[in-house]
C-alpha cells in the first residue's frame, strides 16, 4: 500500500484471495477495504452484513472472509491483511476500515 489512504473495493465473488501488505489501519488517513458491492450484489440487507464477515487477528496479520450465502460458514477469503504497527482492523457501515455499507 502507498501512503495516504488507500481504497481496495471488492465487487464480485470473483474478486478476493488478495495479499494486502503495509494497510494502515489506524489515524486519520487510515486504509480502507470496501465490501458494500459485494454484499449489493449478494442482496444482503444492511442489517446481516456485519454479522456475515469475519476477522480474525494472528499478530498484525489478519484473515479477512465472508459467508456468501448466510449458512454461518465464512466461504470466502477475501483477503490477507497485514497491518503497520500491529494495528487492529475494525468492521463498520461507513467510518471503519473494512466497510460493508448498505443495500
Amino acid at each position: 500500500m502507498s501512503l495516504g489512504r488507500d481504497l481496495v473495493v471488492y465487487e464480485n465473488l470473483l474478486d478476493g484471495g488478495d495479499i494486502i501488505n503495509g494497510f494502515d489501519a489506524a489515524g486519520n488517513d487510515n486504509d480502507v477495504i470496501n465490501l458494500d458491492a459485494l454484499f449489493d450484489g449478494l442482496f444482503v440487507a444492511t442489517a446481516d452484513r456485519a454479522g456475515r464477515i469475519s476477522v480474525e487477528a494472528n499478530g498484525n496479520t489478519h484473515t479477512l472472509q465472508i459467508d456468501t450465502d448466510g449458512n454461518g460458514s465464512f466461504d470466502l477469503a477475501v483477503a490477507m491483511v497485514t497491518t503497520i504497527d500491529g494495528d487492529i482492523l475494525n468492521v463498520g457501515l461507513d467510518n471503519e476500515n473494512v466497510q460493508y455499507g448498505s443495500l
